[in-house]
């Protein structure tokens, strides 16, 4: 959540600052950082190659839902870069998200032979607690005596 409003709010700033430009996203692998320049440049899988330049002061860079250091974004990371073109056509990179670890390991596959991994189901939820008794209406609402038929008794 907070990533989406952080994502939101850059965006919104961004386009106010630029018009009417638009945000795109390319997902790809780093090829190259360069932190004095303030360029990174990304690889996406059909190799069409896109350098972004950024302003250190105004770029984020997420790895999952945590924000990291632009230090930690490393040449042969897989990542998605968020950027718009300026009215010159200069790409410009607003964030960046690289993959976490996770999804770049490799799954591995047990050899011939040995135990089948087994999905374990998770534990259901607990109950929620709650500090005060609840107060449950009942199914049929009381009958009071002015709506009641006389059946000759009184209430």
């Amino acid at each position: 959540m907070r990533r989406a409003v952080g994502s939101l709010a850059l965006l919104l700033t961004v386009l106010l600052c630029v018009g009417t430009a638009s945000a795109e996203v390319v997902r790809g692998k780093v090829t190259n950082i360069d932190l004095k320049g303030n360029r990174v440049s990304v690889q996406t899988t059909d190799s069409k190659d896109h350098s972004f330049t950024f302003d250190p002061q105004d770029f984020i860079v997420w790895k999952g839902d945590d924000e990291v250091k632009v230090e930690d974004i490393k040449t042969g990371t897989d990542a998605e870069v968020g950027y718009y073109a300026d009215e010159t056509g200069k790409e410009i990179a607003s964030w960046v998200d690289l993959t976490p670890a996770s999804e770049n390991e490799e799954v591995s596959v047990p050899a011939q032979g040995a135990a089948p991994v087994q999905a374990v189901a998770a534990a259901p939820a607990a109950p929620m607690a709650t500090s005060a008794p609840v107060a449950v209406s009942p199914a049929v609402p009381p009958v009071s005596s002015a709506t009641a038929t006389d059946t000759g008794s009184t209430q």
